[in-house]
């Protein structure tokens, strides 16, 4: 299917970032439903367990669940998304809350990857994303700020950053270092590649750091 699932959460996130277009689909996961109206949006689906709504909305489109699961109502709006055919997703308001639920946003993000899903976590001065090798990313020239690379597997083979402040040449990372933090864009145009393993990349704004 066409188009992006933009998932909206209770958390933290730069409202100037949420961008939609006709062929997307909104859902407003538990207290994402509030932090979406006051925006001016309406979500073409609410699901949740309301715990931290407090309340079920008037929404036609609402799917409530239990309060007792195994997943979060975040994960659960992935799976709706899902359902309806979508690859890409962008997922708003799952950092900057409760610690745990920005560890399993992470995880949750980290396992769409390995399911062929496209996601992209926006915290408030940051963006999540995954590569699975053999994968590279590319940015475009006059990127500003700083960019983490972190192995999200046990190992990550292959590891490559070229024209950052500090570049990676064939590197091995584990999930026990952090050789990978806070590199720099420096107005060139930028890629990272890794050839095997999960690699987690985290995209931070310099002027909000």
């Amino acid at each position: 299917m066409s188009g992006t699932c933009v998932i909206v959460g209770a958390g933290s996130f730069t409202e100037s970032e949420l961008l939609l277009s006709d062929q997307d689909f909104l859902i407003a996961a538990d207290g994402g439903y509030d932090r979406v109206c006051a925006l001016g949006r309406t979500p073409d689906l609410v699901i949740g367990d309301f715990d931290s709504l407090h309340r079920i909305p008037n929404h036609p489109n609402t799917i409530v669940l239990p309060t007792e699961k195994d997943d979060t109502d975040m994960a659960a709006a992935v799976e709706e998304g899902v359902r309806r055919g979508f690859r890409q997703f962008a997922i708003y308001g799952g950092m900057g809350g409760r610690f745990e639920h920005s560890v399993a946003n992470l995880q949750l993000l980290a396992g769409m990857k390995t399911r062929g899903l496209h996601a992209v976590l926006y915290g408030p001065k940051e963006k999540i994303f995954f590569l699975r090798g053999p994968e590279k990313m590319k940015f475009a020239a006059g990127e500003k700020g700083f960019l983490s690379v972190f192995s999200h597997s046990d190992v990550c083979v292959g590891v490559n950053e070229r024209g950052l402040k500090y570049a990676l040449y064939d590197q091995t990372l584990t999930n026990q270092m952090v050789i990978g933090i806070s590199n720099e864009f420096i107005g060139q145009q930028a890629m990272v590649s890794v050839e095997q393993g999960l690699l987690c990349l985290i995209q931070e704004r310099k002027e909000v750091r």
